[in-house]
């Protein structure tokens, strides 16, 4: 694709400000985060997290390798060529430093979930704060204390690790209850004609076995 010298310049302005702009924005929440600062930034962030991590990562390297695909008259072989692997390269290192500092640096959620966290999450079931869809834990109706668990929602990872009297904690976790209690609703009344449809499977068992004695 020929393009113009101003053309190139400013589509090379774009993409580097665009590397700017995550780089500000990953540094900006790591240092809020650390810092219970700019907590309804943080909560924002951390609500759309991998949204926002998808675009501040991808849209960039599109651009950049939109860059890498240009053809300029001013521009030799070797130049051109050059710009390629500036802008590719660049992509690489940016999504692979933005995936590192970003995504596993701040925020602490390798999935493991010890037993302390395990019964805190087990509670909030049991008090239906919280639906046991969010966590994948065991479908039985009645949940015990050795119920399965299979994850732990962003939410609770950054309560586990900050701790609840955190002010993001608090935040998100109020965001979260908010949310889950429609989940849980639904949960409720799934579980209800659950129940319902065992006990007319039963009924209807226990007639047919009347029938032929």
């Amino acid at each position: 694709m020929k393009i113009s010298r101003t053309g190139f310049y400013v589509c090379v302005f774009l993409v580097l400000s665009f590397y700017a702009a995550g780089f500000v924005y990953a540094s900006m929440f790591a240092y809020s985060y650390e810092n219970d600062v700019n907590v309804d930034f943080v909560v924002f962030t951390i609500e759309y997290y991998y949204i926002i991590l998808i675009v501040i990562m991808l849209l960039p390297m599109i651009c950049a390798m939109f860059i890498g695909v240009l053809k300029s008259p001013y521009w030799t072989y070797e130049q051109e060529e050059g710009i390629f692997a500036l802008a590719i390269f660049g992509g690489i290192f940016y999504v692979m430093f933005m995936t590192i500092f970003f995504f596993f640096h701040a925020i602490d959620n390798d999935g493991y979930i010890t037993n302390k966290q395990r019964d805190i999450i087990i509670d909030l079931i049991r008090q239906e704060k919280i639906s046991k869809r969010s966590v994948k834990a065991s479908s039985n109706i009645e949940i015990d204390k050795n119920a399965y668990i299979g994850r732990k929602p962003l939410e609770l990872a950054v309560c586990f690790q900050k701790g609840f009297h955190s002010p993001i904690c608090a935040k998100l976790f109020e965001n979260f209850l908010v949310r889950e209690k429609e989940e849980v609703r639904r949960e409720k009344e799934s579980e209800a004609l659950a129940r319902k449809n065992k006990q007319e499977a039963i009924e209807n068992y226990n007639r047919i076995l009347e029938k032929v004695k």
